[in-house]
Formats: structure tokens, C-alpha cells, sequence
């Protein structure tokens, strides 16, 4: 089974290279083999993970103490992003663009389906909603779910990483090339904001909802109110306005660009749509 994993070389910038793309998949399996041993290990779980070391920065102004956080000013981090199951990352580019950095592990996902074409065809089926499924499972890769290990799920992730950080130390410490092959969108830094969230979220917004809607909480009440975990909630509640009814669960890191995003809401009418469209079922 294949991992995806880039392994991430800077022409003019030297950082200690790591072992997260051995270390991170036998984790991953580590946590499996626990679910083996509860008494109860039929069902499974699902994980995206989000690794940030700060690997380059300069003096900033911040003097007499400068703690080089990967949120800060004159500094350049990587981003490992570790992905099983239908959780989601999506990170937001400084022009408030969502981008989403994990693939669900469904049976409808191409490489997925080809992979486990090898173990048999005759697992896949459509459920009564039109949902693909292999066997009666959603997702092809997850911790537990132990009844079909031997039909190829699997708990091994996918791996991702980038560049992440200052724009203008970035553009100064990178080449052009490494720019478009490392960094978001090519863009070059200055991330507004990493979002990890589980399918009870992206079941009912797309990627850019779950960004506007953290943006417009934050340009509403502004700095320091609106903090990361308040906007993060606002996703949450807004899920639940709109009838979700799955477990949704939603986590937002801000990184350097936090909160200078152009103002500037994409999806506002959509949400207003979903807002009017939506009847509890009381008042049906």
C-alpha cells in the first residue's frame, strides 16, 4: 500500500531532515493494533493529523524575547498533514481561498477503489441513499473495523507536507520552482488559517463555508474576540442550524496570516440559502 509523502528539499535553506514519514504511518498502525485489544473492536475511527516545526527564523520584533512560533512573523515552517478515513484538513491561503489538503478514504475515491480492486470487485455495492460502499463500510482506511483488515482496510495513512509561513522570508529563501511545488497554491506563505474537522462538518458545507464562516465571525468581532476556537464553535453551530445531524467537530490553528484575509465572503449567499431552506422537523 502506497503512502504519499513529499520529501521536501530547499536549494539555499538547511534544516535537520526527520523520520515523520516512517515514524507517523507505524503510529498510525500502533493505534490499531490498540483497538485489537478493547473488547469491543468492531467498529472503527477515523484521523487527520497536523504536524508544524518551525525549521527557519530570523530575529523579529519582539525583542528582548522572540519565540520563534510557526504563527509568527520571520518565520518558515513545515506542515506534515497525516490523513485516515473521511476527517478533513482544508488550510486557508491568505487570499481566503480554502484548499483542501486530505482525500476522503471512500470507495468512490479513484485511488482508493483501484486499490482495493486488488482484494475484490465484488466488495463495492450502493446503498440505498446512492452512496458507494465496500462491504457495509464508508471509509477504506481506518483504525479498527478489525472484521475487514483481511479485505484491505487499513489504518496506514496518506502523508502531505509543505511549506508553510512569512511570504516575504519564503520568497526570499525559496526558489521559484520550490515556491509552486511546496508551498499552498503556489502562493508563497502568509497561510490565514488551518481547519481540521470531522465529516459531520463537510457531510454538510463545502470547504469554502467552513472558511467564510470562520472569516466573517472574525471580522465581526475582531481581534482579540474573536479567537480561533470562538470561530471554530460558530462552524459547529451553524452545522447544527442547518439540520446536521452527525458528530461535528471542528478545530482552527491560526497561522501567520490570521486575520488578514481581504474582506471578502464567498458563500454568504449559499449560507443564507441553506439558513431559509432548512425546516425543523417540528414545524413540518
Amino acid at each position: 500500500m502506497e503512502t504519499i509523502a513529499n520529501e521536501i528539499k530547499l536549494k539555499n535553506l538547511e534544516f535537520q531532515a526527520d523520520d515523520f514519514n516512517t515514524r507517523i504511518p507505524l503510529t498510525y498502525l500502533k493505534t490499531d493494533y490498540d483497538f485489537f485489544e478493547q473488547d469491543d473492536n468492531s467498529s472503527g475511527s477515523t484521523c487527520t493529523s497536523a504536524f508544524i516545526e518551525t525549521i527557519y527564523s530570523e530575529p523579529g520584533s519582539f525583542a528582548p524575547v522572540f519565540e520563534p512560533y510557526y504563527f509568527n512573523r520571520k518565520t518558515i515552517s513545515k506542515l506534515t498533514i497525516s490523513h485516515v478515513g473521511d476527517t478533513k484538513a482544508i488550510l486557508v491561503d491568505r487570499t481566503g481561498e480554502a484548499h483542501a489538503l486530505s482525500q476522503p478514504h471512500h470507495p468512490s475515491n479513484p485511488i482508493e477503489a483501484a486499490r482495493l480492486r486488488r482484494f475484490s470487485t465484488n466488495f463495492f455495492m450502493t446503498d440505498s441513499f446512492g452512496e458507494e460502499r465496500f462491504i457495509a463500510l464508508a471509509n477504506t482506511r481506518s483504525f479498527g473495523d478489525v472484521n475487514y483488515k483481511q479485505m484491505g482496510v487499513t489504518s496506514e495513512p496518506d502523508l502531505s507536507q509543505f511549506i508553510i509561513g512569512d511570504a516575504e522570508l519564503i520568497q526570499q529563501k525559496l526558489t521559484a520552482d520550490e515556491m509552486k511545488k511546496y508551498t499552498i497554491g503556489g502562493l508563497g506563505g502568509d497561510e490565514a488559517f488551518l481547519v481540521l474537522c470531522s465529516d459531520g462538518i463537510t457531510n454538510e458545507l463545502t470547504d469554502q463555508e467552513v472558511a467564510d464562516i470562520v472569516m466573517v465571525h472574525f471580522n465581526m468581532k475582531g481581534h482579540p474576540r474573536a479567537t480561533p476556537q470562538l470561530c471554530a464553535e460558530e462552524v459547529v453551530k451553524f452545522v447544527e442550524y442547518v439540520g446536521g445531524d452527525d458528530n461535528a467537530t471542528c478545530l482552527v490553528i491560526r497561522l501567520n496570516g490570521w486575520g488578514k484575509w481581504p474582506i471578502l465572503d464567498r458563500t454568504g449567499e449559499l449560507r443564507q440559502e441553506r439558513m431559509e431552506a432548512y425546516t425543523p422537523r417540528g414545524e413540518r
